[in-house]
């Protein structure tokens, strides 16, 4: 598929004003769109496209500048990864690599994050091998639902499915699954008695509360 980012970035000498360029065209055509009442729902997943392309296209770009083939994959994280990303909202962002983290590989995550943070998006990002993120969630129960939501951007696709069926073999096998409900349904009890256990409050938590969004996050967590 024909990346627009990717192709002017090869025409120019600076990353950053093109990245931040094409940002500002995407999101005043998505202002446009929210006052043609274009739904809620409608906006976040075309932005959360519009920066799926920005990542892509920038991804791509450095590694050919820096002639990187080292085995890696950007995933997406959370409400980025579900695809539920509204506009300006934090960033959450993966970038996956095999058993060793290479200088090659730094150098390109060093030059990727600084042109995003030049455009001004809120990046969350993290750098992890396949083995510290079946590590680290294993021990901390927010790691273990966040993987439940990561999505596949680009690079070494194979890679991105070993993280997937290690997370399950790993994870959320028999022995598991159900410590990780009941610890859910734990964890949601626990969030009720701090954003309100009713639905009649008067000023409620619409996304912590009892009936908000994360109580729909939960729902869709269990059934995964």
């Amino acid at each position: 598929m024909r990346n627009q980012v990717l192709e002017r970035l090869r025409t120019s000498p600076q990353a950053a004003p093109v990245v931040k360029d094409f940002l500002a065209r995407g999101e005043e055509e998505l202002r446009r769109l929210h006052l043609a009442n274009c739904s809620g729902r409608e906006i976040c997943g075309a932005y959360t496209l519009l920066v799926d392309e920005i990542l892509r296209g920038l991804f791509t770009f450095k590694k050919e500048e820096l002639k990187c083939d080292d085995p890696m994959t950007l995933v997406a994280i959370g409400g980025y990864g579900r695809g539920e990303l509204n506009i300006r909202s934090d960033i959450d962002l993966m970038l996956l690599h095999g058993r060793k983290l290479t200088p090659a590989i730094e150098d390109l995550t060093q030059q990727m994050l600084y042109v995003l943070w030049d455009t001004g998006l809120d990046l969350a990002f993290s750098i992890r091998s396949l083995s510290e993120c079946i590590a680290l969630a294993k021990d901390d129960l927010k790691t273990m639902t966040a993987v439940l939501d990561l999505r596949f951007i680009d690079g070494d696709e194979k890679l991105f499915q070993s993280l997937h069926s290690g997370a399950r073999k790993h994870l959320f096998n028999k022995g598991r699954v159900g410590n990780f409900v009941r610890d859910k349904v734990e964890e949601t009890r626990q969030r009720h008695e701090r954003y309100g256990g009713s639905v009649y409050i008067l000023e409620p938590n619409v996304k912590e509360g009892e009936g908000g969004l994360r109580d729909l996050h939960t729902a869709m967590w269990v059934v995964k």
